[in-house]
């Protein structure tokens, strides 16, 4: 957040809680210290979200790739991936971070129907999370793994 952002933000923090007969100084100044003190929280979040997934590139766990606006941290090891995914009964074209929104992302999500007969039931949010939480327990295993 820039200063500007800061300041719009500690004023509607300030205004919502201000109290009639009370100092707006205080209450702002208050206010200021929370909005902070958030942006700094948010802005280390996302320094390590960056560290991880360079150290990931390096160590070949991900696949970094670039066009135009768009940057994307693509999972390798597909084959054992795709294994991973498809036991749940889930599978996928390709799993990727978005560097722009930091978001995990999927291409062509969906339930699938695995030899034993095992297919993923639920809704797309519910598959959605099962398959961010396999893909992090992978991405995890294999940077534990992997020199």
């Amino acid at each position: 957040m820039n200063k500007s952002q800061i300041f719009k933000a500690a004023h509607a923090l300030a205004k919502s809680v201000h109290v009639a007969g009370d100092c707006y100084r205080v209450t702002f100044g208050a206010a200021l210290k929370i909005v902070i003190a958030e942006s700094k929280s948010k802005n280390l979040g996302l320094e390590k979200f960056r560290s991880v997934v360079e150290k990931a590139i390096q160590k070949n766990v991900l696949a970094f790739w670039s066009k135009n606006s768009l940057k994307r941290a693509y999972v390798k090891n597909s084959f054992l991936f795709d294994a991973t995914l498809r036991a749940a009964g889930i599978a996928c074209n390709s799993a990727y971070f978005d560097l722009v929104s930091l978001e995990l992302k999927f291409d062509n999500l969906r339930a699938y129907e695995n030899k034993n007969g095992v297919k993923f039931f639920g809704s797309e949010k519910e598959l959605l999370k099962t398959a961010k939480s396999i893909t992090t327990k992978f991405l995890s295993e294999q940077m534990r793994v992997t020199k």
